[in-house]
């Protein structure tokens, strides 16, 4: 698992930085073959889609029904209700509504900035603004709201009243379903099914951290907020994986830790579950 997490960090940091290098020396050659590049990661997103369905229906939803039937077996309940998949949609449906929250209110707070920017054009040269954000908004389906978005605000905001802040903990949070993914990793108990979602992984936060390394480009971004936009998103995954280590070698340990073990396995598989028909699909 600590091979596996230096694995997917190290790969997602390399392919993020990989588009600012080829911005930097061969800027015409990544412009001119744009769209080859972007049909490329479509293919390989859809690769990374298929590797997490198969996962996920042949591995991790047997493991996640088998680990809650014993912590019900151990508890002496006979009863018949699927608590496993009730689980499962559980986290589904909390990773929905926590990152639909998450973009609301991150699109009231540009609205909020773009107003006060405006009343102050206003006041200075007596024009009416054309409130283009608030077109952009109501034209964008809520889901359309990409880390591109978080970037293109990172490259307008100021240091000094903590935009940039701001945005690294918004671009933390509409990827924190990154940390249940890495979690389902470190939840894993043989060699082969970690292998087998340290492959999956890998390919879906490569493409992710490529396309953000591109969008990083296109907004000639400082070079110290990319590496830092990069790194937050390369931690996220590892977090999860670390989380998802101790919970589980407490579960080896320990019998009381069976528990938060067999619920996070059914919060993390409901959380590939989104992953793979809402962010890939």
């Amino acid at each position: 698992k600590i091979i596996a997490l230096l694995l997917i960090t190290t790969f997602s940091v390399l392919c993020g930085l990989c588009p600012l290098r080829l911005m930097k020396n061969l800027p015409k050659i990544l412009t001119r073959h744009k769209e080859t590049v972007e049909f490329v990661l479509c293919g390989l997103r859809c690769f990374s889609g298929g590797i997490f369905l198969a996962t996920c229906f042949l591995h991790l939803v047997p493991d996640t029904t088998s680990k809650v039937e014993a912590v019900l077996k151990n508890m002496g309940s006979r009863s018949k209700f699927h608590v496993a998949e009730l689980l499962v949609m559980a986290g589904f449906y909390a990773v929905v509504f926590v990152e639909q929250i998450i973009k609301i209110l991150y699109l009231r707070a540009l609205t909020h900035e773009q107003t006060s920017k405006e009343n102050k054009y206003e006041k200075q040269n007596g024009n009416l603004a054309v409130n283009t954000l608030d077109m952009e908004i109501e034209s964008t389906p809520l889901q359309e709201l990409e880390v591109k978005n978080v970037v293109s605000e990172l490259s307008k905001g100021d240091v000094s009243n903590g935009g940039h802040y701001r945005s690294i903990i918004y671009l933390m949070a509409l990827s924190f379903h990154g940390i249940f993914e890495g979690m389902t990793l470190g939840l894993q108990s043989g060699e082969n099914n970690v292998w087998g979602l340290c492959f999956a992984i890998s390919v879906h936060r490569c493409v992710l951290a490529f396309k953000l390394g591109m969008d990083l480009c296109t907004t000639d971004e400082k070079q110290g907020t990319s590496f830092l936009c990069i790194g937050t998103f390369a931690v996220i995954s590892a977090l999860g994986i670390v989380i998802g280590t101790i919970i589980s070698s407490g579960a080896m340990l320990y019998d009381d830790v069976t528990v938060p073990d067999a619920i996070l396995q059914s919060l993390a598989t409901g959380t590939i579950i989104y992953i793979i028909f809402f962010d890939i699909l």
